[in-house]
């Protein structure tokens, strides 16, 4: 995530080698989560990527990349973004 800590946008980032329940060639999108410090969900969005050719003709799947920018009610403190479905996860703190 970056910038951390941030004040109006976070750009979330998450590489598919970050996604183990994802097989192979599958087209589905991780799903970032993201809870406030008490545990209650805040925000849930699936994310895309984009594909681009690598040598061979063979498909490569760039970063799945978020810019979550927090409802105006959303209030300062620590979050904790989660990959659904895997163990990835990260700590991000809104300063606003």
């Amino acid at each position: 995530s970056y910038p951390n800590p941030f004040n109006s946008a976070v750009k979330i980032s998450v590489c598919q080698a970050g996604t183990p329940d994802l097989p192979v060639g599958q087209d589905s999108a991780p799903v970032i989560e993201i809870f406030d410090i008490n545990g209650r969900m805040v925000f849930e969005t699936p994310v895309g990527a984009t594909r681009r050719v690598a040598r061979a003709g063979q498909p490569l799947l760039d970063p799945y990349e978020y810019v979550w920018i927090p409802d105006e009610p959303i209030a300062s403190g620590v979050y904790l973004v989660r990959i659904k479905g895997t163990n990835a996860s990260a700590k991000i703190i809104y300063m606003k």
